[in-house]
């Protein structure tokens, strides 16, 4: 199975490539929508539990610029 440049995104740091499941990217957009509505409540020390390490792992990175940024 082949996958797109767009499915596919670099690591810099750990040289290896991370496709973009569907169900991470659900989780991602999960954890997104449950800081905005923690966040609109005035909420603002949250703990996130999730069972998808690499999600996890994804969340833990620094923050680096993307032109592919996620946008709703």
């Amino acid at each position: 199975m082949e996958y797109s440049k767009q499915e596919l995104e670099r690591c810099d740091h750990a040289d290896i490539y991370w496709r973009h499941s569907r169900a991470n990217l659900a989780e991602l957009l999960a954890v997104l929508d449950g800081f905005n509505v923690a966040w609109s409540h005035g909420l603002r020390r949250i703990i996130v539990e999730l069972d998808n390490s690499e999600v996890v792992r994804r969340l833990k990175l620094p923050e680096q610029p993307n032109d592919d940024a996620i946008t709703r």
